[in-house]
């Protein structure tokens, strides 16, 4: 099966970034404790940095973190986020992103509006039906990975959807997955299922960047359209 290394640096992850024995560099936990205060200062409520995401974090020297998104996409190393959360001069999307937030109020789109994207239908992004949430104050987020223009993967820190990933393209967002452990059991289910597909040349897993999309290829009615981004009907 080819898909078999894949699974197995997988379920590596999930082991690392689940265990109880895993400890976090001294450096690395100064940095989380540093982006929290900045988080504290600029949010209404004081949101810590869920453990296991310190933990994804701290790993990301390792390449086959690469395997959770795609190789288009670069996972934060520690190092790297607080340069998210203090500069623009060498990684300038989350930066830029809080500047535009100022301006207008982005939107998490529902699964009910990715079902009209899907059949190809126009729908109203301001209409309560087509809105998961908005996104008024990005500091209720953070950056886990980035492919610049205004493409990344946050965390949402806010209370009632807090550890939810969130895929954000270009000024609209969908929810990625529920939380990190279900993003990576899908990847492994999807994988040992051939839901989702592995490139080993590129080191990639092709599979939907919403859950929503995730779910329908569950149904057996769908299949994933890697060239297009999205699923189809069967």
């Amino acid at each position: 099966m080819k898909a078999e290394p894949a699974i197995e640096m997988l379920q590596e992850i999930k082991n690392t970034i689940f265990s109880q024995d895993y400890s976090i560099k001294n450096d690395d936990l100064a940095i989380f404790t540093q982006i929290e205060t900045i988080i504290c200062k600029n949010s209404s409520t004081c949101s810590q940095i869920p453990v296991e995401i310190k933990k994804l974090l701290s790993l990301c020297e390792d390449e086959s973190l690469h395997l959770l998104l795609n190789t288009v996409y670069n996972p934060l190393t520690p190092k790297l986020l607080i340069k998210e959360y203090t500069t623009d001069e060498e990684y300038p999307s989350f930066i830029s992103l809080q500047e535009d937030i100022e301006y207008m109020d982005y939107t998490i789109i529902s699964e009910y509006a990715e079902k009209k994207e899907l059949e190809g239908l126009s729908y109203d992004d301001t209409q309560k039906d087509y809105i998961d949430t908005k996104i008024s104050n990005i500091y209720e987020f953070m950056p886990l990975y980035d492919s610049g223009s205004y493409c990344l993967i946050l965390i949402d820190l806010r209370e009632q959807y807090f550890g939810r990933l969130i895929n954000y393209v270009s000024g609209y967002a969908y929810v990625l997955a529920p939380n990190l452990y279900a993003h990576i059991d899908d990847l492994i289910d999807g994988l040992k299922n051939e839901y989702y597909t592995y490139d080993p040349d590129w080191g990639d897993i092709e599979y939907p960047l919403s859950w929503y999309q995730r779910k329908l290829l569950r149904t057996g009615e769908y299949y994933y359209d890697s060239s297009l981004g999205k699923v189809m009907k069967l």
